[in-house]
Order: structure tokens, then C-alpha cells, then sequence
């Protein structure tokens, strides 16, 4: 359980004792932005912006990312999935349940009576029935549904091509709580089936399998035994036009075990509970349960960001569908594109604007996989450049970054959650083209050229460029560029004097190529200390300078990665300066003096507005004693 978890339990009158009991000894101040708490001067004042002296400022909104539900984005493509005698629901010729299909017949496992009683007829055959969904060819799918003995006591469920061809099913048998027969007679094939047992007799059954096609078909039906015999991996018998058993919430997703069931009529349902990305207003902290983004600032070159259907954009063998699904942000505001044109051809959206000449620049876009799973951005503002060499493949199924052109500087993918991810490229525009294209492609496979079939789609939203080496969160735009401030958060007047120790616990969203600062105590320039990552060289770093004079500046070995919690701290007296990061020491400096005893306390930069870190401070503290080296240790692991 994370440190800040711990603090929210153990509430607001031992907040101080489990700070203690976590950092190994008492923080004079200490702020656990995950949990949106603060002690200040030894006491608990409730929330981080409570603190005496608080002071936030950013002139904009932003998004900041969070830890999603880690349910966000799935999706229950099952239409009408808990009213079995909807027209949905098909025999297709196979005798589904055609006995009959009575509605809201018994409580359900939500207590509500909305259970339906399926009924077989008296034919012979496959007593079952289907209903077809879009997929992702080779996709893995969950399908699962309710289900409770009446007089029959075995469900078949299953997946198959639409095209009738071979599929696979599993079939459970609800006396025993087992899955008693697996039934399959070709492709797809199975990943994994599962029954679980629930109260009032009813399981929830379900079954994995890779999508075979575009269009699959979801199939229940009736058995009249555990160990059936089939035909084209459905039981086939004689039915007797009375026994049946009872259904409810039935459900087809991506991924690989099912999801918490949701409901539907006429329309898929998708879980937007919980969003990767947050919208914080002007002036508010971007607090979320990652931490505190702090960041600089940051312009978002790239018009109607995420409007691909406007003119801005032009959609070259492609249409652009708005508002199509849940973005990132919650919202139904991530649009489809799709190819028009047959195999071989590109299909893409083309932004054209003006960028410098002589100019580093990083774009970004949020994407999710449709139909097919590979992206391609390319920036055409590098002179003679193929579409190989200024081109980045990117497959949004998996999230790995394919095949990278000569002529980018970098590529990059970042998962998101519910399927999407920010697929990022960085380049250094020519110093003579000044009309630069920017462009996003669909494509079939990690290739040099562009390939694919017309009606292959992804999803896209939220597209960026920055005059930056690197991606800052996403900055929505219309009709102009829009630029967030950056964020501003200080404590003023500290209360604290030295000799003291800092700690923080921090993630990096981000290499800035700068000094990252995490905590910094600040009388003015010639007199403050600070941790934070340094530079080039991206390792855990504590700086000390008093009268002018740098005092101390030493490192942790060991480069920081992204999107990983660090745990760092420093004590601070005369002629004694020593750091530590993940309980491990640095070497020490033993002379110097101590800094002017400060004024302020700045978060994720400098406190004259520098330095800043672009990434999450999840908890920072402040000590009025200088800890010693197993205090340290303790502090950072």
C-alpha cells in the first residue's frame, strides 16, 4: 500500500503519528498531495491548500493525468444484454431458444427482477441464439453472462466468425459450479474460460478468445447435458418445449478476463468512471491520486486539436467521424478516421501550419485502436526527407513504438488506460522550409510504406505540437493556438530555520534535458537548498548555496526513469551536507556553511520560477533537525 494510502486511513487525528511512523521520524511540515493532506508546524491542518502561507497560481486550465479505474474505456458491445426477447437477439435458423424467452421472470443477481427465462422448443438441433458485434481482427474478446439453473442446468456461450464458419465455446454446468466441456472445432481459439459462483444460485460465466474477423458473433444457448454432443461446437439434441434456465447481463469486451457488467438497450455502453486525464480550472492545483503535476508553461501549436473534422485539418483518402467515443478525458469527444481507399493507398489527416525555421519541435496525439492497430505520424518539414525517414509507426494495440524514420529525433508511446495512448514524435525543422505538414496515417502493420484495406479505422483526440524537445500535457485549441501557464505553488513564511532536512517522493513525466527541482527552500538565490534531478546527466541530486557560494552539490548514481516513484532527501548543517535516494547515501561534503534561514518554500521549481520539474510530487517534507545517515536511508525506502 502506498505510503499516502496509509495517511488517508489512518485519519485526520493521526496523521502526525503515521507521518512518523512512515518517514522514520517527525516532520516539521509535511504535505501528501496524493491524499490531500498537510501537517504544518507539527500539526494536522487538513488539506494541502490549508497550509498557512499556501499560495497557488496558474493563469489557464490544464489536465493533469490520474490512475485511471482500471476498467475505464471497456466496452459492453452486447445491445439489449439483459432483455433476451428484444429483437437483438437472432436465432439465425438455429432454433434459438424458440420454446420462448420470458421477461423479468426472476431477481436477478443485482436484486432487481429483471432475469429472464429462456425456454428451448421440441425441434432437434442447437437450441441457442446470437447476436453480432464489430471487432478487432485478432483482438482478444471476453464474453460472460449470468446465468441459473431452472430445469435445464448447462449454458453453452461462445464466439464465432459472423460468417458462420468455426468457432469456440465453453459449456459450464451450473449443478457442479464447473466448466464441464470446451467445444471448438477450428479457429477462433480459446485463451481461457471461468464460471464463478455467486449468491442465489446464480455464476457468472465466461469465456476468451481472439477475434477471427471484424464481425463476431456472441452465441448463448442451451444444453441438455454438461458433456453434450455438438455440432460445429454448439450441443445439439431434442428439445422438449418446457425446460429451460434463466439469463441476465450479458456482455462483450476487449481484454482478457470480463469487467464489471454494465448495462445497455439500443446503444454499447462504455465505463467512463475514473478518466485518465483530469481538467483542472485557472488557479487550481492539478492534485490528482499520482500527486501534484507541476509543470511550466507551454503553447499548443496545433489548431482544433481535437476537431480532425474541421477544415483545418484535410482528410486525404480518409473520413473523419466526430464524436464517435469516450476520450481520455471522459467525454464523447474522440473522433473515428477511416480509410476510403482501397489496398495499397494512404489514408491520412494532414495538418498544415507554420513553424520556425531551425526549430526543435515534439508533437503528440492521443490515439486508440479501431479496426486495425497501427498509427503513423510524419513531419514533412524536413528538406528531401522519404516518408521513411520522417515517419514514426506506432501500434495502439500493444503500445510499442515500431519502426522510427533517420530524420526524427525521437519516438515515444505512453499508456493511458481504457486502450488509448499518446504516441509522441520529436524533430528539428530545416533551416530554409518554413510551410510545414504534419500528419497522422492509418496503417495495417510497423511498414515503410503505407498499406490497408478501405473501411480500416482508428480513433484519434487531443493532437499537440510544442516548441519544446518534449511533450507537455495536453492543451486544448480551436481556432488559435492556447498556451498554459505555469503552475505556481509556494508556502509562505516557512516557520522553518536551518540546520534542517527535506524529503520528497516524486515521478518524472518527462526529460526536460534541464535541473528538475522537486523541494526547494529558498531566501534568495545566493541562499537556499534543494532537491531535485540534475540535468543531462538525470540523477537524484541535493544543491546547497549560501552567501553566493555553492556549498554543497552531490548525486545518486543511477540514472531516473519516467513514469517511476523516487523517494529523496538531505540534511542540512554546518560542515555536514550528505543525500540519499532509495536508502542509498551519497558520499557527503564536510565543509560549508549554512544558507540564510528562508523565507519561502517553492514545489516543483525554483522559487524564482525556474528549473520546473513536469512531473508528480506525491508528498514532500520538511525536517527541523538535520537527519542522520539512517534517518536518511529510512526517509527514502
Amino acid at each position: 500500500m502506498l505510503p499516502a494510502q496509509r495517511l488517508l486511513l489512518m485519519g485526520r487525528s493521526g496523521l502526525v503519528s503515521s507521518a512518523t511512523a512512515i518517514l522514520g521520524t517527525t516532520p516539521y511540515h509535511y504535505w501528501d498531495f496524493m491524499s490531500d493532506r498537510a501537517i504544518f508546524a507539527g500539526k494536522d491542518v487538513g488539506a494541502v491548500t490549508a497550509t498557512p502561507g499556501w499560495s497557488f497560481t496558474r493563469a489557464s486550465t490544464g489536465f493533469a493525468n490520474q490512475v485511471p479505474n482500471t476498467e475505464f474505456g471497456s466496452t459492453n458491445l452486447v445491445l439489449q444484454s439483459q432483455t433476451f426477447d428484444n429483437a437483438s437477439w437472432a436465432n439465425a435458423g438455429q432454433k434459438a431458444w424458440a420454446g420462448g424467452s420470458t421477461a423479468n421472470a426472476t431477481a436477478a443477481p443485482d436484486g432487481t427482477t429483471t432475469a429472464d427465462l429462456i425456454t428451448e422448443d421440441s425441434t432437434t438441433g442447437r437450441h441457442f441464439s446470437t447476436q453480432s458485434h464489430t471487432t478487432v481482427n485478432a483482438a482478444v474478446y471476453t464474453y460472460s453472462v449470468y446465468v441459473k439453473a431452472g430445469t435445464r442446468t448447462s449454458v453453452m456461450l461462445g464466439l464465432r466468425d459472423n460468417g458462420g464458419g468455426t468457432g469456440f465455446g465453453a459449456v459450464a454446468n451450473l449443478s457442479a459450479g464447473t466448466i464441464s466441456t470446451t467445444l471448438s472445432t477450428g479457429s477462433p481459439t480459446s485463451t481461457g474460460s471461468a464460471i464463478t459462483a455467486l449468491a442465489n444460485g446464480w455464476y457468472r460465466v465466461s469465456v476468451t478468445m481472439a477475434a477471427v474477423s471484424t464481425t463476431t458473433r456472441y452465441e448463448l444457448g442451451i444444453s441438455d447435458s454438461p458433456t453434450p454432443a455438438y455440432s460445429n461446437s454448439m450441443p445439439t439434441y431434442t428439445g422438449d418445449n418446457a425446460s429451460g434456465l434463466y439469463v441476465w447481463g450479458a456482455q462483450a469486451e476487449l481484454g482478457t478476463s470480463p469487467t464489471t457488467y454494465k448495462p445497455t438497450t439500443t446503444v454499447a455502453v462504455t465505463d467512463v468512471s475514473g478518466p485518465p486525464l483530469v481538467s483542472f480550472g485557472s488557479g487550481v492545483l492539478r492534485r490528482t491520486n499520482k500527486g501534484a503535476l507541476i509543470e511550466g508553461a507551454s503553447t499548443n501549436l496545433c489548431l482544433q486539436s481535437q476537431t480532425f473534422e474541421n477544415a483545418y485539418w484535410t482528410a486525404s483518402q480518409s473520413t473523419v467521424s466526430a464524436n464517435s467515443i469516450a476520450a481520455p478525458d471522459g467525454t464523447t469527444t474522440a473522433d473515428t478516421v477511416t480509410r476510403n481507399v482501397t489496398s495499397g493507398s494512404e489514408a491520412i489527416l494532414r495538418n498544415i501550419t507554420t513553424l520556425s525555421i531551425s526549430t526543435v519541435y515534439t508533437a503528440s496525439v492521443y490515439a486508440k485502436a479501431g479496426t486495425v492497430n497501427f498509427l503513423r505520424m510524419r513531419a514533412l518539414s524536413i528538406d528531401g526527407a522519404t516518408l521513411a525517414q520522417s515517419s514514426a509507426y506506432f501500434n495502439i494495440s500493444t503500445g510499442t513504438v515500431g519502426t522510427k524514420g533517420s530524420s526524427l529525433t525521437s519516438s515515444s508511446i505512453q499508456s493511458l488506460g481504457g486502450g488509448w495512448f499518446r504516441c509522441i514524435v520529436t524533430w528539428t525543422t530545416t533551416g530554409t522550409i518554413t510551410n510545414n505538414n504534419f500528419d497522422f496515417a492509418i496503417e495495417d502493420a510497423d511498414d515503410t510504406s503505407p498499406g490497408g484495406t478501405s473501411g480500416d479505422a482508428i480513433y484519434l483526440w487531443g493532437a499537440q505540437i510544442e516548441a519544446s524537445a518534449y511533450p507537455t500535457s495536453y492543451v486544448p485549441t480551436t481556432t488559435a493556438s492556447a498556451t498554459r501557464a505555469a503552475d505556481v505553488a509556494t508556502v509562505s513564511p516557512p516557520g522553518v530555520t536551518y540546520p534542517l532536512s527535506l524529503q520528497a517522493e516524486f515521478e518524472r513525466v518527462v526529460d526536460t534535458g534541464a535541473d528538475e527541482n522537486t523541494i526547494n527552500v529558498w531566501f534568495n538565490l545566493s541562499n537556499n537548498a534543494m532537491l531535485r534531478v540534475s540535468g543531462p546527466a538525470d540523477l537524484s541530486e541535493y544543491a546547497v548555496t549560501a552567501g553566493g557560494a555553492t556549498v554543497a552539490t552531490e548525486t545518486v548514481a543511477g540514472a531516473l526513469a519516467l513514469a517511476t516513484p523516487y523517494k529523496q532527501a538531505v540534511r542540512v548543517q554546518t560542515n555536514d551536507f550528505k543525500g540519499a535516494r532509495g536508502g542509498t547515501l551519497t558520499t557527503g561534503d564536510t565543509v560549508g556553511a549554512l544558507p540564510t534561514n528562508p523565507t519561502s518554500i517553492a514545489f516543483g521549481a525554483r522559487s524564482d520560477g525556474v528549473n520546473w520539474s513536469y512531473g508528480y510530487l506525491r508528498s514532500a517534507a520538511i525536517f527541523n533537525s538535520a537527519l542522520n545517515d539512517a534517518a536518511l536511508q529510512r526517509a527514502t525506502t
